[in-house]
């Protein structure tokens, strides 16, 4: 990644991340996880698709406490929090309706 923040580079790492996540290449998925995880100062990696990528791990401890995160440096891309299959897997975690009240979003 690049030390500027490329977005479109974080973005994809991140849905390549979940992708072999959910077809269970989950040491794919981890080693790509890490690279977000300890991106290269001064970049910024959006707490979402973190949140999506360890949704797709099936680790819905650590997706709710990034998708709170995400809530909180009021992401962008929680809007699709309630629509996104990338979520599926975690939708049925009380902490994940609790942010969706949060959000205003109807039930």
């Amino acid at each position: 990644m690049k030390a500027t923040g490329d977005a479109l580079v974080v973005q994809s790492l991140a849905n390549c991340a979940w992708a072999y996540a959910t077809v269970g290449h989950t040491a794919e998925a981890r080693r790509l996880l890490q690279r977000l995880e300890h991106a290269p100062e001064g970049t910024w990696v959006d707490p979402a698709v973190v949140a999506q990528v360890f949704a797709g791990l099936g680790d819905s401890d650590q997706a709710m406490t990034w998708a709170r995160r995400g809530l909180e440096e009021r992401s962008s891309l929680m809007i699709y929090l309630k629509t996104s299959a990338m979520w599926d897997p975690v939708r049925g975690n009380p902490r994940f309706q609790t942010i969706l009240q949060q959000m205003n979003f109807p039930p």
